[in-house]
């Protein structure tokens, strides 16, 4: 009784899931959405990392428009259950990266969870122009956010994933 009683209970909310999930669908499908600079994908080799053992991270940044665009690319990273400033901010990196009109470009980031971070753009090796390591070392989940501002520092594209930090 017991058994049915929570089978039933999970296939309610499993039907809620897919109920919402198809009416995001149907409003995605149904708008126009007027994204002309974006990340197109952002994506590591591994689920964890271990600080001092580079993890490798890429992404893919385009232009739609008619127009060149410089942008910043931020990557701020952030205890995943403690989201605020300082206590659960691991870091910061940006880089300033001018995509031409109707042009994609690829980043790939090295960074060792330590003192090690490398840029490459389009195989062209950079530094940060800013960066920041703040206090907070925790094991665990973490969110690591890419995003792109524009001059203003307004917000135009990000994508996030999450990784375990190991001992």
């Amino acid at each position: 009784m017991n058994s049915t009683r929570a089978q039933l209970k999970t296939a309610l909310k499993d039907l809620e899931k897919i109920f919402r999930g198809s009416v995001a669908l149907l409003r995605y499908c149904c708008r126009k959405d007027n994204i002309p600079v974006a990340i197109s994908l952002f994506s590591t080799e591994s689920f964890s990392v271990i600080p001092g053992t580079t993890s490798r991270y890429e992404l893919h940044m385009v232009n739609d428009t008619d127009f060149s665009s410089a942008v910043n690319l931020l990557l701020d990273i952030y205890a995943k259950d403690l989201q605020v400033h300082p206590d659960g901010h691991y870091a910061y990196y940006t880089k300033q990266v001018v995509l031409h009109a109707h042009e994609s470009k690829c980043v790939v980031i090295n960074y060792n969870w330590r003192d090690s971070f490398a840029i490459c753009i389009d195989g062209e090796s950079h530094l940060p122009d800013s960066s920041w390591r703040g206090t907070c070392r925790k094991t665990g989940a973490y969110i690591i956010h890419a995003i792109l501002l524009n001059d203003q520092n307004q917000r135009l594209d990000g994508l996030s994933i999450v990784q375990q930090l190991l001992p």
